[in-house]
Parts: C-alpha cells; sequence; structure tokens
C-alpha cells in the first residue's frame, strides 16, 4: 500500500511539473481566453459521444468476460468503470486489470484478470494501428517508414495473437517459474484463453470503431476550441494518446498538452487551442468515467469486505 502511494505522489508531482512549466510558458490568461471562445454547442455534442465510446469499450469486455460465466451489460459497464478508476492512480494503466475484482457473481477472478490482459493488448495494438495509419499519412518520409514499419508489426502480432492464444496455457516456460506464482499466471493464460478467435476478431473490430469513436470526438473538440481545424491534423491524435503510455504523470495529464502544443504546431494551431482541446478531451473521456468508477467501487461489496476487515485488524 505504501509503494501505491509512493507511486501515486511521483506521478502528482510529475503531472504538477510538467503543468507548470507549461502554464509558465502559455501563461494561464491565453488558456483562460481560449476556453472561454470554444463552442460550447460542440462541446455538448462532444460530450453526448462519451457514452458511445464508453459503451463499446463494455461491450467489448462483455464478449470477453461472459466467455467465463454469465453477465449481464450493467455487471460488464461497473467492473470497467471500476476499471478505469483504478488506471488513473496506478503505473501505466496496469490498475484497469484488476476489473474483474468487481464482478461479484463470479470465483474465476484469475481468468477475468486474464480477459482484462488480452483486452487491453487489443487496445494497444489498435491504438498501433492508428497510430502508424498516422505516421503514414503525415507525408513526411522518416515518418511514414516508421509508421509502415509499426503497421506490419502490429498486424504480424494480431495474426500471431490469433493463433497461439489458443495454446498460451501449455506454455513450457511456465515450468521455471516458482509455484504458487505459476499457477495464477497459468489461470490468467488459461482465462484469456477461453475466448475463441472469433470472439477475439470481434473483440478486435469493435476495438477499431471504439477508437475511432474516440478519435473523431477529440477532433471535434479541437474544432470547437480552434473552428479552422483541418482533418490532416486527424492522424496525429493517436500518437497524443502513446504519448501518455509512460508512468510518469496521473492519467498523462500534462504529458498528453505538451505532445499536442509540440504536434500541433505546425498546423498553427496554438499552444492555449492545443493545451484546452487534449484537456477537455480528458475530462470527458477518462475524468467523468473515472468518477462514475469511484462510486462503483465505493459501492462495491468487495470494498465495504475489505475496509470492514482494515477495520477489525
Amino acid at each position: 500500500m505504501r509503494r501505491l502511494l509512493n507511486r501515486w505522489w511521483f506521478k502528482a508531482l510529475g503531472s504538477l511539473l510538467l503543468v507548470g512549466v507549461l502554464l509558465s510558458w502559455i501563461r494561464p490568461g491565453q488558456v483562460w481566453a481560449a476556453f472561454r471562445r470554444g463552442d460550447l454547442r460542440l462541446l455538448v455534442l462532444s460530450l453526448l459521444l462519451t457514452p458511445a465510446v464508453i459503451a463499446v469499450k463494455a461491450s467489448r469486455w462483455l464478449i470477453l468476460a461472459r466467455t467465463g460465466g454469465r453477465l449481464s451489460f450493467r455487471q460488464a459497464l461497473q467492473s470497467y468503470l471500476a476499471g478505469i478508476t483504478l488506471a488513473t492512480i496506478t503505473p501505466m494503466a496496469v490498475g484497469e486489470i484488476g476489473r474483474g475484482l468487481f464482478i461479484i457473481e463470479t470465483e474465476n477472478r484469475t481468468g477475468l484478470t486474464g480477459m482484462a490482459v488480452l483486452d487491453k493488448v487489443i487496445d494497444f495494438t489498435t491504438v498501433s494501428l492508428f497510430a502508424g495509419t498516422g505516421l503514414v499519412l503525415t507525408g513526411v518520409r522518416a515518418a511514414q517508414g516508421i509508421g509502415t514499419l509499426v503497421l506490419i508489426g502490429t498486424l504480424a502480432f494480431d495474426a500471431a495473437l490469433l493463433f497461439f492464444l489458443p495454446r498460451l496455457p501449455g506454455l513450457r516456460g511456465l515450468s521455471r517459474v516458482p509455484g504458487t506464482t505459476r499457477l495464477r499466471i497459468s489461470e490468467m493464460m488459461a482465462g484469456a484463453a477461453r475466448a475463441s478467435r472469433w470472439l477475439v476478431t470481434l473483440n478486435m473490430g469493435l476495438s477499431l470503431v471504439g477508437f475511432g469513436l474516440l478519435y473523431g470526438q477529440a477532433y471535434l473538440v479541437l474544432v470547437a476550441f480552434w473552428s479552422q481545424a483541418s482533418w490532416v491534423v486527424m492522424p496525429y491524435l493517436p500518437i497524443i494518446t502513446v504519448s501518455h503510455i509512460l508512468p510518469v504523470t496521473i492519467g498523462g495529464v500534462g504529458m498528453r498538452e505538451w505532445t499536442a502544443v509540440l504536434l500541433f504546431r505546425q498546423f498553427g494551431i496554438s499552444e492555449a487551442v492545443a493545451v484546452n482541446a487534449t484537456f477537455v478531451h480528458f475530462l470527458m473521456v477518462k475524468f467523468v468515467p473515472a468518477i462514475a468508477g469511484g462510486v462503483v467501487i465505493g459501492l462495491s461489496r468487495r470494498t465495504r469486505a475489505l475496509l470492514t476487515g482494515l477495520r477489525r485488524f
């Protein structure tokens, strides 16, 4: 617990440092002025897309988690939101794989963790596909070369995942892992391997739809603050997503804004607009769902049982 708190404070410090340096360069007054000029109608329209984005992600989770037993969409949604909350306070958002902890009607939570890991791997490959496509579309020769390699590597990885997934539980390398850990890893792999190739392929397709909605929403938010924004900025949006994977800030706050500022400058987009667009989009797709997930965690029977045990201790 102490180690988790230390990491959280480290990430909080990282966010404060990056945001502080950014605001000392841009000045808060400029950011506030750009925010006030934002088109409220477009921002509301963008916010209305958040339930659709979350619904697609929860549906993907439901497809995988249901292979381990009966599960309703409501249960899948609640556990997914709880995972988002855990992701904001853990390095590299690793806490999101703890979604299964908040599905009460199951005993195979280790298997569900394996399914959550599989879901996150598919997330990463989808972002890589969008980012690789974005690099190719930039028109810069070096970026196009890197983007092509990313696309080829990601497609090869997806093909390998579909081929080897049913074989995960039988990997020989597990024999070198200590007993208890080996058992847990085996259960996680067995949980992931429960998903058929068809279900994994369906999950990948829905992932493309979900991230397409996400980046369309991000573009609408940008247009709300800068009406002249052209579609040519779209290829750079996945690169901003990749930038905040680094485990140095809370929810990518600070890292995301710096990346947007540096990438959008070539299109004549001001630093203040870039900061507003990326931060407001973060509030829509991460902060609001994380608050909802916090409510789920607070009302969870598992949380109440844990708090009762701590009081007794």
